[in-house]
């Protein structure tokens, strides 16, 4: 960022340090005292003084390609003298050059045929296509007797005499599709809505249900104790008869019980249930496939005998049913 703005000032910046003769290595082959700092100066010179195409040959003539597990040598001298071992870190040091430098002339050199290393072919393309956006400026200073040193200057000129503005496009929609979104979010809308509602209603229903079916059977309890200590009595000249009904499901009823285990008892059994004995087979206690039916209190059955049922005269009915 801060290079960024010392370029928009017009300063200079330094994007990349100058090359320069590095430290020598400390490595066990005493390197620096092989290679001098006078010889090491003047081969740092000599180096750069060359091309670029000279550059790379020199540094494949130098390079020595060796394969792991080499013999140590006590002496770092060779018998003639021509060339002197330094360590990998001492040789870059001395050029001031990057490994990845090296790998790319031992991969020429590996892989080209002849002695000489092949010529770098980076920059020979042919020249951009290239706009320069000083030239827009060029006769800025001059005109308005400034220094163009910040972005807020160039800002200006754009905006407001050149009237140029840059955003990114919109996405444009046709007006079926916007009036079918905004119809069903409307309609997703109110069917929640209505679910809402349709849920508070069954909770409110629910409620007023449980209610009514325990105010009922409250009423039946006081009713039962009632009738414990009232006097009970039968009369042909009742004018009101207050019949209560309990809500289905929620009776409660002592008998309700007996009908159930009944029930139960039926459906466990394979015997079919056709005469009245026969619901007494299956409510007194019997294992039925592995299985024990049986009451918490003992239950007495008493078969009413056929004689005792009666069919009573239905005109002596009728003064007591409404019209």
């Amino acid at each position: 960022m801060l290079e960024r703005n010392l370029m928009d000032r017009g300063k200079n910046m330094c994007r990349k340090k100058a090359i320069e003769l590095k430290e020598p290595c400390n490595c066990r082959k005493k390197c620096y005292e092989v290679v001098n700092e006078e010889q090491r100066k003047k081969l740092f010179e000599d180096f750069y003084s060359l091309s670029r195409g000279s550059q790379d040959q020199d540094l494949a003539e130098t390079i020595k390609e060796t394969e792991e597990g080499r013999k140590r040598i006590q002496t770092t001298k060779r018998r003639f003298n021509e060339k002197s071992q330094v360590c990998q870190t001492m040789y870059l040091h001395t050029f001031d050059l990057a490994m990845k430098k090296l790998r790319v002339i031992v991969k020429k050199n590996r892989d080209s045929e002849s002695i000489t290393c092949p010529i770098d072919g980076q920059g020979q393309h042919c020249k951009h296509k290239r706009i320069e956006q000083v030239i827009i400026f060029e006769n800025v200073p001059q005109r308005n007797n400034i220094t163009p040193e910040k972005k807020s200057q160039y800002r200006k000129i754009f905006n407001e005499e050149f009237n140029l503005s840059f955003h990114t496009l919109a996405n444009v929609t046709c007006t079926k599709r916007d009036r079918f979104k905004l119809s069903l979010k409307a309609l997703e809308e109110k069917q929640l809505i209505e679910e809402q509602n349709n849920q508070k209603l069954k909770l409110l229903t629910k409620r007023e249900h449980l209610d009514f079916a325990e105010a009922v059977y409250k009423i039946k309890s006081l009713d039962k104790e009632r009738s414990k200590k009232d006097l009970t009595f039968v009369g042909r000249n009742l004018k009101e008869i207050h019949h209560r009904f309990m809500e289905p499901d929620h009776s409660h009823m002592e008998a309700d019980t007996i009908h159930a285990a009944s029930e139960i008892a039926k459906k466990k059994t394979i015997a079919k249930v056709e005469v009245s004995q026969d619901w007494n087979n299956c409510t007194v206690r019997k294992r039925q496939d592995g299985m024990e039916i049986s009451f918490p209190n003992p239950i007495t059955l008493e078969a009413l005998p056929t004689a005792d049922i009666k069919v009573s005269n239905l005109s002596d009915l009728l003064p007591y049913i409404s019209e």
